[in-house]
């Protein structure tokens, strides 16, 4: 196939996947990061994404680093101001760039490297066939679905960019793809890990050094020159490291619960969880099998995922996905020198997965946008088997063809019409939260947006359920209370109000909408 009609195909698949987003609201995050984000609103406040949090704009305090992807809802803002429709459209475009992109860099990938089992002269069809496999699966609904998720593809497009640059050794362009990735979502400081793990494979390939310099024995890169520009490239992830636990810390980089839940009841899941590394490390390894089973079912789609602590590594949950991991680490230390593609693409997904594997806690433990970077490497194994299993059974190329079709075809339209249909669920905030509510264990945050959500329609008997709800099931976050003194001042109960300002305050003493709403009170 040739490239121009492959990326026509990708274009369509993404808009075809992705167009009823443009029905869906802004609701949840949207909140602050778009609705009531100052920062947005002028390209003169350049200043402030680069020094200042993500939703200091909404007056919120928070760990999120994204300065450009403020200025891609900058420029939205400008282009159609609130409308949810033109926001949704530009995630649809950075999504489908990055299935492009994604092909693009495979395609280049594995002919420059001629990995084994490529020697069918089958890469460009093995990276069309994954990159239109992640463009449409379901899994990255929350990424896409979501208008504030758009850092996820535009992080997944500079790495790619990024990647690309790197093979075609055009290093200073690949250096500022870099950090525009880092600009747009922390989980880029992975890119140096994945240039690795490219640089990993290079000494394997009998094609690749057959056409460049021979390898530097110490280093494993194909000359000094390119040990030093990997060096470049590591110390922008080594200063932005610097920069976010210095200059950039504004709340806490390490702990992004925003209050020291050391101090809180350890009876707490949360405050285990934000608590021990070991804690965190064994129940990453409960996550995976979930990972695994939405990427290969995704039937049970939603946010707010939750799992229970384990309690040690002796845990079934943990023992039994700990051993699969470390024999696949085996199998991929074996086999890595022999290009193998199986052993690339679970190096792609464990070094994308680290910032969201525990190592620094963070207030979400599982969410399916963690996937949507990692899950490259699950498709890239899904389009090889395919392809490797054909070739082996089917000699005659006119039934390699048609079996290959009916494959793809089966695989391809289902994950489209769960697409389809999943994002039908992010169509108004009512109907999302109640989805989640019946699909996922109650969360804190849940009820209460849940409950902001009638709020805003003057339901109050229902807004106040939900947050007294939200307030019972983890009362560590100031938001339902001062949304519920919201609720009370107008329903006419200043009492009650006063009281619910106060424990957002105990909380957060820095919390600044309660106390203005106390000042409100009191004048």
């Amino acid at each position: 196939m040739k490239t121009k009609w492959a990326i026509l195909i990708l274009i369509l698949a993404g808009f075809i996947a992705y167009g009823n987003t443009l029905k869906n609201g802004l609701f949840w995050d949207d909140d602050e990061f778009i609705k009531r984000n100052e920062f947005i609103r002028s390209f003169s406040q350049w200043p402030n994404w680069l020094t200042k949090p993500l939703t200091a704009g909404a007056g919120v305090n928070s760990n999120y680093y994204r300065p450009f992807l403020m200025a891609s809802f900058t420029v939205d803002y400008h282009l159609w101001g609130l409308w949810p429709a033109g926001y949704h459209f530009e995630n649809i475009l950075w999504h489908t760039a990055a299935g492009i992109l994604l092909y693009i860099f495979l395609k280049e990938f594995l002919q420059k490297f001629s990995i084994q089992h490529s020697v069918f002269s089958i890469e460009s069809k093995i990276a069309f066939s994954t990159a239109l496999l992640w463009l449409v699966h379901p899994i990255h609904v929350e990424a896409i679905a979501y208008a504030n998720s758009r850092g996820d593809s535009m992080a997944t497009f500079f790495i790619l960019l990024s990647l690309i640059l790197w093979l075609k050794n055009k290093i200073k362009g690949s250096a500022i793809a870099f950090i525009l990735a880092l600009l747009s979502k922390e989980f880029a400081i992975v890119t140096p890990g994945l240039i690795l793990l490219i640089e990993s494979l290079r000494g394997a390939s009998a094609t690749w050094q057959s056409r460049e310099i021979p390898t530097t024995p110490k280093t494993g890169f194909r000359n000094d020159g390119k040990a030093k520009a990997f060096l470049a490239i590591t110390s922008i992830a080594i200063t932005y490291i610097f920069l976010r636990l210095t200059a950039l810390n504004f709340q806490n980089t390490l702990n992004f619960y925003g209050t020291d839940l050391t101090k809180t009841d350890q009876n707490q899941p949360f405050a285990r969880y934000a608590a021990s590394l070991p804690v965190r490390l064994i129940t990453f390894m409960k996550i995976l099998p979930i990972y695994a089973g939405i990427l290969v079912w995704p039937n049970n789609l939603h946010m707010e995922r939750t799992v229970e602590m384990p309690a040690s590594i002796a845990d079934s949950g943990v023992l039994i996905p700990f051993s699969a991991v470390s024999l696949l680490i085996v199998f991929c230390f074996l086999f890595i020198r022999k290009s193998s593609i199986p052993a690339f693409a679970a190096g792609w997904f464990f070094i994308s997965i680290v910032p969201v594997s525990g190592i620094i806690p963070i207030s979400q433990i599982l969410a399916e946008h963690f996937l949507y970077l990692p899950s490259i490497g699950f498709f890239l194994i899904i389009s090889w088997l395919v392809f490797s299993l054909i070739f082996k059974l089917i000699k005659s190329e006119k039934w390699r063809r048609i079996s290959l079709f009916f494959v793809f075809c089966s695989l391809f339209f289902p994950l489209l019409l769960k697409t389809i249909r999943q994002n039908r669920v992010w169509r108004d905030p009512i109907t999302f939260y109640e989805y989640t509510l019946a699909h996922a264990q109650p969360t804190a945050r849940v009820y209460n947006n849940l409950a902001m959500a009638y709020a805003d329609i003057k339901n109050h008997d229902k807004a106040i359920e939900n947050y007294q709800k939200s307030i019972a099931l983890g009362d560590i976050y100031p938001n339902p209370h001062y949304n519920l003194g919201n609720t009370f001042v107008e329903t006419g109960e200043l009492n009650k109000a006063e009281e619910e300002y106060k424990k957002a305050l105990k909380i957060d003493p820095n919390f600044s909408y309660a106390l203005l709403k106390l000042g409100q009170i009191y004048s």
